[in-house]
C-alpha cells in the first residue's frame, strides 16, 4: 500500500451516531498531504484521498506518520527533522451522510500522526501549529501553544470590541458638538415659529407677492376638497 519502509498508523473512524434521533450516519472522510513525499524514489501518497465508513459502522483508515526521518521532497531533498518536529501534515475534512447526502460537516482540519502504538481517534487527532523552519513543520508543546493562541486570540476580541465601543461614543459626541457650533455660528439658518411667521408677513407684504400667494393659482384645499385631485 506504501513503499517500504514507510511507518504507518490507523485512525478509527466511526461510528457516527445522532443522539436526539438514534439515526447512524456514514462518514466520508476527505485527506490530503500539505506536501509530495518521495521515499525510496517513490511517491508516498497521492494528492487526494477519499473514504467512506458505511453508517453504524467503524472504520480504519491507515496512513504515513507524519514525523518519521527520511522523507524527501518532490525534488529529491532530504527533509530534515529535528526532535518533535514533523515532515508534512494532512488536510482533513470530514462529512456526515444520510441515505447519501451531505447533513453536517466539520471544519476542515490540519492535523498531525505522530509514530506511536495503538490506533488514533479521529476526533482526538492533534492539530498542528504554523511554527515553520526550512519547510519542516515544527511542532513543540502543541496543547500549550494552541492554548496560549485561543487566549490571545479572544483578548484580542475583547480589546477591539471596547475600542470599537469607546470609538462609536467619541464619535456621536463629536457630531453632536459639531453640529451645535454650526447652529451657534449660523443663528440665522435655524428655522422657528416666529422666524418661519416673519418670513411669510414679509412675502405677504412684498409689493411683488410670490407665486405662491397668485390669486390665480388654484387653492389645493379647494382642489381635494372637490374631489378634482
Amino acid at each position: 500500500m506504501f513503499p517500504a519502509g514507510v511507518t504507518t498508523r490507523k485512525i478509527e473512524v466511526g461510528p457516527a451516531l445522532d443522539l436526539t434521533s438514534s439515526v447512524s450516519y456514514a462518514i466520508r472522510v476527505m485527506i490530503e498531504p500539505s506536501r509530495a513525499l518521495i521515499w525510496n524514489s517513490e511517491p508516498v501518497l497521492g494528492p487526494l484521498k477519499v473514504y467512506t465508513i458505511p453508517a453504524g459502522e467503524a472504520g480504519f483508515i491507515e496512513l504515513p506518520v507524519t514525523n518519521q526521518s527520511g522523507y524527501r521532497d518532490e525534488k529529491g531533498n532530504v527533509i530534515d527533522l529535528e526532535p518533535g518536529q514533523h515532515a508534512f501534515y494532512y488536510k482533513m475534512s470530514v462529512f456526515y451522510l444520510r441515505n447519501g447526502s451531505v447533513v453536517k460537516q466539520n471544519p476542515a482540519a490540519r492535523v498531525i500522526l505522530p509514530a506511536g502504538s495503538g490506533n488514533v481517534d479521529i476526533d482526538e487527532m492533534v492539530h498542528y501549529t504554523s511554527s515553520v523552519a526550512g519547510g519542516t513543520i515544527s511542532v513543540p508543546d502543541l496543547w500549550t501553544s494552541q492554548l496560549a493562541a485561543a487566549e490571545a486570540a479572544a483578548e484580542a476580541a475583547a480589546n477591539s470590541a471596547a475600542e470599537v465601543s469607546e470609538a462609536l461614543e467619541d464619535l456621536e459626541e463629536f457630531v453632536g458638538e459639531s453640529v451645535q457650533d454650526w447652529f451657534d455660528a449660523h443663528p440665522e439658518s435655524v428655522v422657528s415659529p416666529q422666524s418661519l411667521s416673519d418670513a411669510i408677513e414679509a412675502h405677504e407684504n412684498d409689493p411683488t407677492p410670490h407665486k405662491a400667494y397668485d390669486v390665480d393659482m388654484p387653492n389645493l384645499t379647494v382642489l381635494f376638497e372637490n374631489g378634482l385631485v
